[in-house]
């Protein structure tokens, strides 16, 4: 049920009206309140009279169910490496406040659940198998269960080292500095070093120059959401260089996400060099 208060100003006569064609209900008090039974789009209505004039005014209120309602579950992948991240993306509707829990059923395993409405399912030190995924959503109305999508996680690739010449990969100086706060995502694949597009992992040296403040920058697979540790840290001025090894996106975009975090809300220019890659 929605609750619905209404308030007019002071007048000699005063009429109000809400509902449907299926539903009505009027009242001659000021400061109504109405309760519809029913979700769905309800017309309200106030006329204001004396004795000699009356005046209406219409308005349109869309009532929601406070039953939850599963709008989306969607899994990022249907195909994972042990050790991956995998996207869960739930949505819905009903009465706040919606809970959202993810429970992950292995076929040979006891299932366990993933708290939230987008979180990300660690794969870290699973098996290799295939996994079910449901989205549940709760509110004080009741409980909804999705659909399972299957998830098959395989061992992960052994990689080999390749080395290749020193090559410059990215460099922010050929444009605009990054900014504090902000993220670049960049696509190391497109570059003139020759990476190739099977590469996992690239290794080389990051260089920070000319930070206009303390700070750190932070690399990490341009489909993955930001990670707490920081890649290099960097004090304001100081030009600082240090050897990296960096996973690249894991959806063979080849991606490198590069988020920056100056005091004062300043910037820094980033420069990556390549000298190897992991690939199977």
């Amino acid at each position: 049920m929605r609750y619905v208060s209404v308030l007019a100003m002071a007048a000699s006569a005063l009429c109000f009206g809400a509902g449907s064609a299926a539903w009505a209900s009027t009242s001659t008090l000021q400061n109504p309140s109405v309760v519809f039974t029913t979700p769905g789009t309800k017309q309200v209505s106030l006329t204001a009279c004396n004795g000699a004039l009356c005046s209406s005014s219409n308005q349109s209120i869309s009532v929601l169910d406070p039953n939850p309602l599963i709008t989306g579950a969607l899994v990022s992948v249907t195909a994972a490496e042990v050790g991956q991240l995998v996207h869960l993306n739930g949505t819905g509707t009903g009465k706040p406040p919606l809970s959202f829990l993810w429970q992950v059923t292995p076929v040979a395993s006891p299932a366990f659940t993933i708290p939230g409405a987008s979180p990300w399912w660690d794969t870290t030190g699973l098996a290799p198998g295939i996994y079910t995924v449901g989205l549940s959503l709760s509110n004080g109305s009741g409980t909804v269960v999705s659909l399972p999508s299957v998830v098959t996680l395989s061992a992960a690739t052994p990689t080999d080292f390749y080395t290749i010449s020193p090559c410059r990969a990215y460099d922010s100086r050929s444009g605009s500095a990054l900014a504090s706060g902000g993220t670049t995502t960049v696509n190391v694949l497109a570059s003139a070093c020759g990476i190739p597009s099977n590469a996992r992992v690239v290794v080389g040296n990051l260089t920070i120059v000319n930070p206009t403040g303390q700070g750190f920058v932070t690399v990490y697979p341009g489909n993955y959401p930001q990670p707490l540790a920081a890649t290099e840290n960097f004090n304001s001025g100081i030009t600082l260089a240090n050897s990296v090894v960096l996973p690249l996106a894991t959806d063979g975009a080849g991606t490198l996400a590069f988020s920056l975090l100056v005091t004062g809300g300043g910037s820094a220019h980033v420069v990556l060099d390549v000298s190897g890659y992991f690939a199977p």
